[in-house]
């Protein structure tokens, strides 16, 4: 009983340090925090869009929107060093602005068909970029 426990054991300790090991040769070195952004505007995509199917109320989404432009402003600089070309690059953060300023200026009264095209048309500016520059 002690002999199969400890080969137990072993094979988890064993199989944790692989997993440990494997993680850590797969970290680039550095902080990445284009990669935090994108994670996060990804987030707040989804979560808008869950706000939004909840109900068409005034000011559902709107939260995530205004955090989302806020980061929409610091796209540029967190992404100068990824080689992108900048002209092109500038030109989808701006569409990206432009898109997320005209979900943000919705009536009160807006129909949930609206919301949900003006979310839609910031995800597409989103897809569009991606397109662009080879990141999905």
């Amino acid at each position: 009983m002690k002999i199969l426990l400890s080969l137990i054991v072993g094979l988890l300790a064993g199989a944790m340090l692989t997993a440990t090991f494997l993680n850590l040769g797969s970290i680039k070195k550095g902080a990445r925090p284009h990669a935090a952004a994108m994670v996060t505007l990804k987030y707040q995509l989804g979560e808008a869009r869950s706000a939004i199917e909840g109900g068409c109320s005034a000011g559902n989404g709107e939260r995530q929107l205004q955090v989302m432009r806020g980061m929409a402003d610091d796209v540029e600089p967190l992404f100068r060093d990824q080689g992108f070309e900048p002209e092109m690059f500038g030109r989808h953060a701006q569409q990206m602005r432009d898109r997320l300023d005209a979900a943000l200026a919705l009536p009160a009264d807006a129909s949930c068909a609206q919301r949900k095209e003006a979310l839609t048309a910031v995800h597409n500016s989103c897809d569009s970029c991606h397109r662009d520059f080879g990141r999905g």
